[in-house]
C-alpha cells in the first residue's frame, strides 16, 4: 500500500477563506478605531443640555427683536461691517455694541464672533478677523435683550437683510 500524500494547510484555498476574512475583519475595525480616536468631527458638544436650555432663552429674545420691530441690513467690504438697525418703537434701537457671530456650517475653524460698535443714526461698524468666504453661513446679531438671525450661501457680496420672524 502506498501513503497518502499529505498536503500542507497553507496550499488549500478553503483555508486562506476561513482564516483570511475574521482576520480582514479585525485590521479594518484597528484602522476604523485609530481614525475615530485621531480625528474630531466638531459636531458633538459636551454641554449639550447647557444649549438646550438656552434655545427658549434664544426664543424669548427673538420675540423681543419682533416686538421692537427690528429690521436690519449688514453690509461687507473685505472684513469691514457696516450695520443698520432700524425699529418700529422708539427706544427699539440704543446705542450700545452688539455682539456678530457669524457660523460656517461646514467649517467650524472659519466661525468667527465680533463686536460691533455704534457710530450714531442706527449704524454700528466691525472688522473681521478674516473676510468671510465662500460657503453656507449663518450670522446672529445680538444684544442683551434682543437676537437677529440670517442665512447666506455662496459668497457673500449683497447686502444681508435681518429682520425678526417669530
Amino acid at each position: 500500500m502506498s501513503k497518502p500524500k499529505i498536503t500542507p494547510w497553507h496550499q488549500f484555498r478553503w483555508a486562506w477563506i476561513i482564516f483570511g476574512l475574521p482576520t480582514i475583519v479585525v485590521v479594518a475595525s484597528v484602522i476604523t478605531f485609530i481614525i475615530a480616536m485621531r480625528t474630531d468631527d466638531g459636531v458633538v458638544t459636551d454641554d449639550y443640555y447647557k444649549k438646550g436650555l438656552a434655545i427658549n432663552q434664544d426664543l424669548d429674545r427673538e420675540r423681543k427683536a419682533s416686538e421692537l420691530g427690528l429690521v436690519g441690513e449688514l453690509t461687507m467690504s473685505g472684513a469691514t461691517l457696516e450695520l443698520r438697525l432700524t425699529s418700529t418703537q422708539p427706544n427699539g434701537v440704543i446705542g450700545q455694541p452688539l455682539k456678530l457671530t457669524a457660523q460656517n456650517y461646514a467649517a467650524k475653524d472659519q466661525d468667527q464672533s465680533i463686536t460691533l460698535l455704534p457710530s450714531g443714526d442706527g449704524v454700528w461698524r466691525g472688522t473681521l478677523t478674516q473676510a468671510m468666504g465662500m460657503g453656507h453661513w449663518q450670522l446672529i446679531i445680538e444684544s442683551n435683550e434682543w437676537r437677529l438671525e440670517s442665512d447666506s450661501k455662496g459668497n457673500v457680496t449683497q447686502p444681508l437683510m435681518f429682520k425678526a420672524g417669530v
